[in-house]
């Protein structure tokens, strides 16, 4: 929990900006941004002309780094 602590704040300043925010974590991460994104209704997204993109880094190993971008434009999908 503590690591997620001002996520919510960090998401109310920067719905409606053109911005891309990338989190780095340790395997699981894109897991938790993702369920962090969902627990909200996106019902309002069409009123932004703007998208804001979290792109999320797992490190799982030295040599191997997944990613994933959610899109305010897909309601996070």
């Amino acid at each position: 929990m503590d690591h997620f602590i001002g996520f919510d704040r960090l998401l109310r300043v920067h719905v409606g900006r053109e911005k891309e925010i990338v989190i780095v974590g340790p395997a699981g991460i894109a897991a938790a941004v993702g369920h962090k994104l969902h627990a909200y209704r996106w019902d309002l997204v069409d009123r932004y002309a703007t998208d804001l993109a979290f792109y999320v880094i797992e490190v799982h190993a030295a040599d191997r780094l997944d990613a994933l971008r959610f899109r305010l434009k897909t309601r996070f999908a």
